[in-house]
């Protein structure tokens, strides 16, 4: 069983839990477990997939915060405005709704599950995550601050 980061609000009983078991009467007992209490779920036929699935998620959220770190400083280096720039993606009707801010990638388990990915194999894309994340924490601390840098740096984002 994994539990949703609840990261778009809501409450869990909303976005349920999603159940795996290499032996699908446990599967299937855990599932009615879940519903019998009133919370959605889903079942997925492998635990592997399952496993598989939670580290896909959080990493997927790093790739958008690195990408508004990026347009960030393409922004800036033109003169332009970020915040303008991103209310433009709203015309597009394939790109995710929410407005992601060129903060850092934190939280408790982003950059760790990042991590576990790449032991699976080499990602150029999430070197560049982890890279262009490591600058963010330089960019935004003051010049001469090394303590500054490494509280920013174990900044949990929520």
């Amino acid at each position: 069983m994994k539990r949703r980061d609840n990261d778009r609000g809501g409450n869990q009983a909303e976005h349920g839990e999603f159940v795996a078991s290499a032996e699908d009467e446990v599967g299937e007992r855990a599932q009615r477990h879940f519903e019998n209490v009133g919370m959605k779920s889903q079942r997925m036929n492998k635990p592997e997939t399952l496993e598989l699935a939670k580290p896909a998620e959080t990493t997927y959220f790093g790739v958008q915060i690195a990408f508004a770190q990026d347009l960030d400083r393409y922004a800036r280096r033109v003169g332009a405005d970020y915040e303008e720039a991103i209310n433009f993606f709203e015309e597009v009707q394939i790109l995710p709704g929410t407005r992601y801010l060129p903060w850092i990638v934190g939280g408790h388990c982003r950059i760790p599950n990042m991590q576990l990915l790449r032991k699976l194999a080499d990602s150029p894309l999430l070197d560049g995550i982890l890279e262009s994340n490591s600058l963010r924490v330089r960019e935004l601390q003051p010049p001469g601050n090394a303590t500054r840098r490494r509280k920013i740096s174990q900044t949990r984002v929520p």
